[in-house]
């Protein structure tokens, strides 16, 4: 009977096979010493242990796979842990003694893949890569090594594209790029430029002008770059320009009067390059520097063809003032163009609309304005929020009239009077009005002679007509007239000969002549005197209505080619004996010579001869006495020729 038991008695130095013990025995490895010497254990089951030691100059397991593939080996040889590929002897994965290790090919961890798709390829759920320093004393990093003609990369994929984003770093020429949708956006040059859109840099506004930042693109959308902030408050997002004198970045060398602090530049391709800078925005400082205190100019500059020709064409003072067309404004806005230029000004809007130029103050922006109706084409200049002047589309210009009918009209503010007031420049000089033709500046003109306080009225540039500054007029000349010798106060002169001095034409339905009007009877002298320089006066009328001439002769018109029916007046001898002859004065009411004269009642004489008397235009009857002189005559005709019948008559008695 066979042995149910082997104790440590009955075992001799000897081996023990698998014959000797049953296939499902066990030994229990309590009951085995550690030190096998250089047995080898092989068994089909499982060995179990709670610590496994092996201790070697080499130690090593290998693991046997009876199926044809690979077999392992994991060996810790000086201080380096390694796994080994014993079927194509290739190692697999190494820890060196100092801690570091690699895998020699592709790896994967996570799902099972005979094909991984890189050196290490984690393929799960929820892949990740965490990099932890430990304590957080110490830096954390990748590092990627390639070839110094080969490209470093961290590519992005997905289900269909396992590269559609990537970062490359490019060892030939220093430069990493950013590719997504598997092209590249942005670079990074060897220099530090970061290239948005192009992955070289180019020259833009000089020939050795390489900027650090430089967009590219073929439309706006790709050219273009905004800034926003979502901030809930006032703050804007900002783009910063700095400048100082210092040598290195991180200094603050204070900067100096006429330093540019920053610029916008302007450039087009001139189908050669992109050199040229037509247009530019700098700002200059304009001043001396100190601390927090930098005085600065904001200017505009463009050129009619290349950046040679660049000139500045606007500036912003450090005071708020603006220049266009010079650097050093006097005033808040001043324009300044060059020589053989027209400083101009242009506002534009739609047709129906206006343009307008706001004059205010701290209290009202709009304490005047000027406005240009574009509906009308008129222009209006307001004050006070009132229109003051009017210029219409034909030329017109109303003073407080916005609808002129001609050239210049002025009309009074209110219940005001209207008046156009010239002042001149000292009191020896002379206010002017002057009316002029297209081929004469002074063809007329109304000039006031501060000097004498004279105004003088000049036709075709010689002076027509003079009004002193004591009521004098005189009409083509310049001084008094003097009769006997009294100065007058108006004069006229003949102007040309064989014309009459003064004309008065009466073309009324109610016509009147002249008319001369005494204030009173007190000192009293001639209505009217005709005068001849040197001989006296020819004709006088005077103030009582006495007339006299040079040689007492009056006249009346009796051609007889005025004349018709003429025949021998009827007898005038019982109007003449019926007449009253009176003697009379005036009453002193009426304001007439109250001495005793002779003459006529009209009442009286109008029942005799009616038709010589008639009622004036004050409602005072008058007496034709020219026509009592022929009527006289005619009655003393009719004397003579008794008186001579009586003569006869008498001669013929006495001669009997």
């Amino acid at each position: 009977m066979g042995l149910t038991r082997i104790t440590s008695d009955g075992i001799t130095d000897a081996a023990i096979v698998n014959a000797d013990i049953n296939a499902s025995a066990a030994i229990a490895g309590t009951k085995i010493d550690p030190d096998f010497g250089s047995q080898h254990i092989t068994t089909t089951g499982i060995v179990t242990s709670k610590d496994l030691i092996l201790s070697d100059g080499s130690p090593s397991v290998t693991f046997t796979d009876n199926n044809n593939n690979p077999d392992y080996k994991i060996v810790a040889n000086d201080g380096k842990f390694t796994i080994e590929d014993t079927t194509n002897s290739a190692d697999r994965f190494v820890i060196n003694d100092n801690g570091t290790g690699y895998f020699v090919n592709n790896f994967q961890i996570g799902a099972a893949t005979t094909s991984p798709g890189a050196t290490l390829h984690i393929k799960t759920s929820f892949p990740s890569l965490k990099i932890d320093s430990g304590g957080h004393a110490s830096d954390s990093y990748v590092r990627m090594i390639a070839g110094s003609s080969q490209n470093s990369r961290v590519e992005f994929g997905d289900s269909d594209d396992d590269d559609i984003g990537m970062i490359d770093y490019d060892h030939a020429n220093n430069s990493m790029a950013f590719k997504t949708n598997t092209s590249e956006r942005t670079r990074i040059d060897s220099d530090g430029r970061l290239l948005i859109g192009t992955s070289s840099s180019r020259n833009v506004g000089g020939s050795t002008t390489n900027s650090k930042l430089q967009i590219e693109g073929t439309s706006t959308n790709t050219s273009s770059m905004s800034l926003v902030n979502n901030e809930n408050s006032t703050a804007a997002p900002f783009v910063f320009f700095g400048k100082t004198r210092g040598n290195s970045a991180g200094e603050s060398g204070i900067v100096q009067n006429g330093d540019t602090l920053g610029g916008l530049s302007f450039i087009g391709a001139d189908s050669v390059d992109t050199n040229n800078r037509t247009a530019e925005i700098t700002a200059v400082v304009n001043g001396s520097p100190a601390n927090n205190t930098i005085p600065t100019d904001l200017t505009f500059s463009t050129s009619t063809q290349h950046a040679g020709q660049l000139a500045e064409r606007m500036r912003v003072k450090s005071d708020g003032s603006v220049g266009i067309g010079h650097n050093d404004p006097g005033q808040l806005l001043s324009l300044k163009v060059g020589s053989g230029q027209q400083c101009q000004q242009s506002f534009t809007s739609a047709t129906d609309q206006s343009c307008a130029i706001y004059f205010g103050d701290t209290d009202s922006v709009n304490r005047s304005v000027i406005v240009h109706d574009n509906a009308n084409d008129s222009l209006a200049f307001n004050t006070a929020a009132t229109e003051r002047i009017r210029i219409d589309n034909s030329g017109n210009v109303g003073i407080n009239e916005s609808s002129p009918s001609s050239e210049l009209v002025v009309k009074a503010n209110d219940s005001n009077e209207s008046a156009i007031q010239i002042l001149a420049g000292g009191n020896g000089k002379e206010s002017q009005l002057f009316f002029a033709a297209p081929d004469d500046a002074d063809v007329g003109s109304i000039r006031y002679d501060h000097n004498g306080d004279v105004m003088k009225f000049t036709v075709a540039t010689g002076e027509r007509m003079r009004l002193t500054d004591s009521g004098n007029f005189f009409h083509g000349r310049t001084n008094n007239i003097v009769c006997n010798s009294v100065n007058t106060s108006n004069n006229f002169e003949q102007i040309d000969s064989f014309t009459w001095t003064l004309g008065l034409h009466a073309d009324q339905a109610h016509k009147i002549g002249l008319a001369i009007l005494y204030s009173s009877t007190n000192n009293n002298h001639d209505f009217i005197r005709c005068h001849v320089s040197g001989s006296g006066g020819r004709f006088v009328v005077e103030s009582d209505g006495d007339c006299f001439n040079q040689n007492g002769t009056y006249s009346s018109l009796s051609d007889v080619s005025l004349k018709e029916n003429i025949v021998d007046a009827k007898s005038q001898w019982n109007d003449i004996k019926n007449i009253k002859v009176r003697n009379f004065n005036f009453k002193e009411s009426t304001d007439r010579p109250t001495h005793t004269q002779i003459g006529l009642v009209a009442q009286e004489l109008e029942t005799v001869c009616p038709n010589l008397v008639k009622k004036s235009e004050e409602g005072l009857k008058t007496v034709a006495n020219s026509v009592l002189y022929m009527k006289a005559i005619k009655c003393l005709q009719e004397a003579m020729a008794k008186i001579e019948t009586l003569e006869t008559e008498v001669a013929a008695l006495k001669a009997g």
